[in-house]
């Protein structure tokens, strides 16, 4: 999730496309999981990055 978070600075990487570097097939899972660990979804994350 460290490195999905790193990621998801660069907005112009799409959150599917994210969530397959990092191992997860599908997108939807991988959001669930990212919240539970994270406490926010990945594209409030992205929005928090920004500001």
């Amino acid at each position: 999730m460290e490195k999905a978070k790193i990621l998801l600075s660069n907005p112009q990487m799409r959150i599917a496309d994210i969530a397959a570097m990092v191992g997860y097939e599908d997108e939807k899972y991988f959001s669930k999981v990212f919240k539970k660990q994270a406490g926010c979804s990945p594209g409030q994350y992205r929005k928090a990055l920004d500001g």
